[in-house]
């Protein structure tokens, strides 16, 4: 494994917080669900899809990515 040096932060609700601790918990520790997220992005094995009530510009069709 490559040497771990960089960091990625965001700020979410205690709730949201909790809710994913605790389902992560079930796959292994949090940082390392989060990494397998992050990668699987990285690697288009992960979709994310438009929430029904978007409030950012973030989202972008498949074709434009």
């Amino acid at each position: 494994m490559k040497s771990l040096d960089a960091y990625l932060t965001t700020r979410v609700t205690a709730e949201q917080r909790q809710q994913f601790v605790v389902k992560a918990e079930r796959f292994g520790k949090p940082s390392e669900v989060l990494r397998d997220i992050i990668v699987a992005f990285i690697e288009n094995r992960l979709i994310v899809n438009q929430p029904s009530k978007v409030k950012e510009t973030l989202y972008v069709t498949r074709s434009q990515d």
